[in-house]
């Protein structure tokens, strides 16, 4: 799954990749689609693996911070829905390092 996945109040769906100031972003094995492939966080066909993942497992299921538990299924479709729609943002939130003291954090927008 994502770090984070939110709604926001234009209807577009935003995930969030969260890492701390010394991480980056990850390589995996891709699945579904992108079978074969080494995949990144932050491109198209890492969304496509996780969602070919989320869709083997269809009845696992989240809690959102409302309280709404949300299945897989569910969760592939609206993905699906907003992916195909060009109605979804995909972005790292980067801490930056401050040490012992918050210091903000950098925002990447990545191009899906």
């Amino acid at each position: 799954m994502f770090d984070q996945l939110y709604r926001r109040a234009d209807g577009r769906l935003l995930i969030i990749e969260a890492k701390a100031p010394s991480s980056n972003l990850i390589w995996r094995k891709g699945f579904g689609q992108a079978e074969g492939l080494m995949v990144k966080q932050g491109t198209r066909e890492y969304l496509q693996t996780i969602i070919a993942e989320m869709s083997a497992r269809p009845h696992l299921a989240v809690t959102d911070a409302t309280g709404k538990v949300w299945t897989n299924a569910q969760l592939v479709k609206e993905l699906n829905t907003s992916l195909a729609g060009g109605n979804l943002d995909y972005a790292l939130v980067k801490a930056i390092d401050g040490k012992s003291t918050y210091a903000g954090a950098v925002i990447e927008h990545f191009r899906i």
